[in-house]
């Protein structure tokens, strides 16, 4: 009747919405740590993040970078 889905829609919705919600985050982890850290570069390492970091080393390259250096605290 509503919009929200139930029984196996509701189902569906849980099974494939939680997975790829926590791939999100995994997959933006890097600019979490930069902005957390308030690093000075971190649209920078939000930009490599959202370009490359699907390729493995894109993503590593950016969590080292968010990770490592100074701070604007």
């Amino acid at each position: 009747m509503g919009f929200l889905p139930s029984g196996p829609e509701l189902v569906v919705a849980l099974v494939l919405g939680i997975p790829i919600a926590m791939l999100v985050g995994v997959y933006f982890l890097p600019t979490y740590v930069a902005l957390h850290r308030r690093r000075d570069q971190a649209m920078a390492i939000y930009a490599v993040n959202l370009c490359l970091g699907w390729t493995i080393l894109g993503w590593i390259l950016a969590i080292l970078w968010a990770g490592m250096g100074k701070t604007t605290r």
